[in-house]
């Protein structure tokens, strides 16, 4: 049987959350700006959440990819990504600069649902009980 709401392979775009359009929870996290930031920083306590709310044009496979920085000697923590009941972990290496942004593959998601859908990052483990990363943005690029 077809879903209804499919489309043909490649067919689907990807979907860009930016630092910009999140909503922001929890102690000192904030969006900065200027000076190549443009990004969600000082995420500095697994009690912080990063929020956007977008729309799943069709059911199927994303792969998330997270676009972060760290400062010198500051890799290691962890995040989790989750969306739809689904859930991908990440852990940023050293990026050199918090001003260096690299992207990072965590792989594939399935969202079982189209229509508005809540995309969270969560800190899961500190470096040095002080620093996760910077985030500037979430990709989900389909693979259908």
């Amino acid at each position: 049987l077809a879903l209804a709401t499919a489309l043909p392979i490649g067919a689907a775009e990807p979907i860009l959350l930016k630092a910009r359009d999140a909503k922001v929870a929890g102690p000192e996290a904030k969006y900065e700006s200027g000076g190549n930031r443009d990004c969600i920083g000082f995420i500095h306590s697994t009690n912080v959440t990063i929020t956007w709310t977008f729309d799943v044009p069709a059911r199927g496979a994303y792969r998330v990819f997270v676009l972060y920085s760290t400062g010198p000697n500051l890799g290691g923590g962890a995040f989790e990504v989750t969306a739809g009941g689904q859930r991908a972990d990440g852990s940023p290496v050293d990026t050199g600069d918090w001003g260096n942004f690299k992207q990072l593959d965590l792989g594939p998601i399935l969202l079982r649902k189209t229509g508005p859908t809540e995309l969270v990052v969560r800190p899961t483990r500190l470096v040095n009980n002080r620093h996760v990363m910077n985030l500037r943005s979430v990709k989900l690029v389909p693979e259908f």
